[in-house]
């Protein structure tokens, strides 16, 4: 399928997962207190890092393959397998420490309904087959899929998150709806591919997926360990549940950015291979194009915390306004960093050197959310958060520098021009006096001017040619062979 139409699909896919979140989250936060929601994401984050342990790398690694794969056939059939088997495997000997802590916290920290949903949902993990549908570019399924099952799952909210006990209720659907995804998706995949469990060969993949699987690891560190090592050090649910929203806020927001990289990766991979000069001049516009809408939402987002948190998330969620203006810069951090990420290091085989930089960054963050943490709760978790993510940015930074030095990751005119043009979405509220009154029109009305002042000063006052990079972020399969 063309790049133009994985993005479109991709972009619904995105839409799906900022839209339904919009939807239920102002009516979950003012069912359930701040301390239940700090309950359902501890369990939540926490039977999330046991998946990704699980996981073994597969994902990345799968992705990367299987988009090297020429059409459907024997080889493809026989790569599948391999990496289900070495997925299964590992699940079952992550099943151990998983079941042995789970049964630390039941006396400790959860109601054993949460407990029994973390298994079912870790359970299913096993068969997770979503970087098959990436690598092979099927993101009309993916998102068409999403779309329905996340509708069904908003529904059930509605219908069954009544009162502030229901929060169970709340984590079941949100298991659920992770289980049925998993449950499609490998229904789809028996369909497509002949799965063979005899005479695998499976020691070849070994050494690559450990090295991509601890760079997994450290981003789960960032990504899933953030709210249980939070819930552990500050001994408070309720400054779990702040952090927990404002969270997930912020990582809803930057899904509109970093998912188009699933879309890119592959695409990249095939690009590097059959014509590099191609690649290395697509990099910096590409990137470029990133950061033109990853800065103005990190600065958007700032600005408009404390109006956004009063109407979105109500009066038991004040405090969120001041989680997400310091959490606001993961939009720029996470988007960049994940596109060196996968785009430059990962797509050049630059594994082990990422390890090391994604190793020490989450030790820094480690170290700092159990510090922070203890000492100013969810302040401290988002202190971490940047400081660990400001790190690993700085880091990859260093390696493309050094193993990739004849790629630019963007023009630095244009980064202090969208800069200054970001900025001054900061001074405009300033022109809507009495913010503590507004309603959703006039918060509306002021995003909406916000925008069109951004892109006025940016493609009339700066002259960027925003044209030039979107046809960068979308050029042609027709156009990498050599």
């Amino acid at each position: 399928m063309p790049l133009k139409q994985n993005l479109v699909y991709n972009f619904l896919l995105s839409v799906s997962q900022v839209l339904f979140p919009l939807i239920t989250i102002p009516y979950v936060s003012r069912v359930l207190a701040p301390d239940m929601i700090g309950r359902v994401g501890f369990i939540d984050s926490y039977t999330y890092f046991f998946t990704v342990l699980a996981e073994f790398g597969i994902i990345t690694y799968g992705v990367r393959e299987i988009s090297k794969k020429k059409g459907m056939g024997e080889g493809i059939d026989g790569l599948v397998s391999e990496l289900l088997v070495i997925q299964f495997i590992s699940g079952l000997v992550t099943l151990v420490p998983f079941f042995l802590s789970l049964f630390y916290l039941k006396k400790s920290f959860t109601e054993p309904a949460l407990l029994i949903w973390a298994i079912v949902f870790y359970l299913s993990n096993l068969f997770y087959s979503e970087w098959f549908f990436w690598g092979t570019e099927r993101f009309k399924f993916v998102a068409i899929r999403s779309f329905a099952v996340r509708s069904l799952a908003t529904v059930c909210v509605f219908l069954l998150v009544k009162t502030g006990e229901d929060y169970i209720y709340y984590y079941a659907i949100m298991s659920s709806a992770g289980v049925l995804n998993l449950l499609i998706n490998f229904l789809q995949l028996s369909k497509l591919v002949k799965i063979k469990l005899k005479n695998v060969a499976i020691k070849k993949h070994f050494k690559p997926l450990l090295a991509i699987h601890g760079i997994t690891l450290c981003y789960a560190a960032f990504g899933m360990l953030d709210t249980p090592l939070l819930r552990f050090s500050s001994h408070s649910e309720y400054q779990t549940g702040i952090y927990v929203f404002s969270i997930k806020l912020i990582r809803t927001a930057s899904s509109l950015i970093t998912d188009f990289l699933l879309v890119l990766f592959p695409f990249s991979i095939a690009v590097q291979q059959n014509n590099s000069s191609l690649w290395k001049s697509k990099i910096r516009e590409s990137s470029s194009l990133i950061l033109m809408f990853s800065i103005p939402m990190t600065v958007g987002i700032f600005t408009v915390a404390p109006v956004l948190t009063r109407l979105y998330f109500g009066q038991g969620f004040t405090e969120i306004a001041i989680s997400l203006r310091w959490l606001s810069s993961l939009v720029f951090l996470v988007s960049l960093e994940l596109f060196l990420n996968k785009q430059l290091l990962l797509a050049n085989h630059l594994e082990n050197a990422t390890l090391k930089v994604a190793g020490i960054c989450s030790l820094i963050f480690i170290g700092s959310a159990i510090y922070w943490g203890a000492r100013w709760g969810y302040k401290g978790a988002a202190m971490a958060m940047i400081t660990a993510e400001t790190a690993m940015l700085l880091g990859y930074i260093l390696l493309k520098n050094r193993f990739i030095p004849g790629v630019s990751i963007f023009n630095v005119a244009d980064f202090l021009k969208i800069v200054l043009a970001s900025s001054a979405m900061y001074f405009l509220i300033y022109l809507f006096p009495n913010q503590e009154f507004w309603k959703w029109p006039m918060l509306l009305l002021f995003v909406f001017c916000s925008i069109l002042t951004y892109f006025f000063i940016v493609l009339v006052v700066c002259k960027i040619s925003l044209k030039a990079y979107i046809e960068a972020f979308l050029f042609e399969k027709s156009k990498i062979k050599k």
